[in-house]
């Protein structure tokens, strides 16, 4: 007959004062296995609370990183909010001076367009005036040929007239 966990080996049994302690082992393994079990159980939850508490702390550690970086990016933010304010009378000033020079390159263009046109003109101007000077030195020119012909002509008559006074006072004489 077997012995149950539950009840006590009895004496009456012919066992050997050698196989006493396996039976008292065997007998008492029962509260062995449940507080082993308890152990276990307790170990277990050890090393569940562990990699929990891990957890925990890599949490709390990116919690704190991430909060450390938020808390970068709000002063960021922040100073170009602040550059962003100062910044703006600047640009204010710079899109008045770009309309500025928007309204005297429009007057530039404008005044060069009227200047390329009073300058057509006086081109126009000049050669008609170089022709007219030309048709004039050519007028002198032929004006000056025409009077040395003429001169060379007066004189030819002079000499002719010279020449016919002194026959006709020879004539007469």
């Amino acid at each position: 007959m077997l012995n149950t966990i539950d009840t006590p080996i009895d004496a009456s049994l012919n066992v050997s004062p050698q196989e006493l302690p396996l039976i008292q082992i065997v007998e008492s393994n029962p509260d062995n296995k449940t507080d082993q079990a308890d152990q276990l159980t307790t170990q277990l939850t050890e090393a569940v609370k562990i990699p929990e508490a891990t957890q925990n702390n890599v949490e709390d550690q990116r919690y704190q990183e991430n909060s450390k970086i938020l808390t970068e990016l709000q002063e960021r933010i922040e100073r170009a909010e602040l550059r962003a304010t100062a910044a703006e009378p600047r640009i204010v000033s710079l899109e008045q001076d770009i309309r500025s020079a928007y309204v005297q390159m429009k007057s530039l263009i404008q005044s060069k367009e009227t200047i390329r046109s009073k300058e057509g003109n006086y081109q126009n101007n000049i050669a008609e005036l170089q022709a007219r000077l030309q048709a004039a030195q050519q007028r002198t020119s032929e004006a000056e040929g025409g009077a040395g012909n003429m001169q060379h002509k007066i004189d030819q008559l002079q000499e002719k007239l010279a020449m016919e006074r002194t026959k006709s006072s020879q004539a007469k004489h």
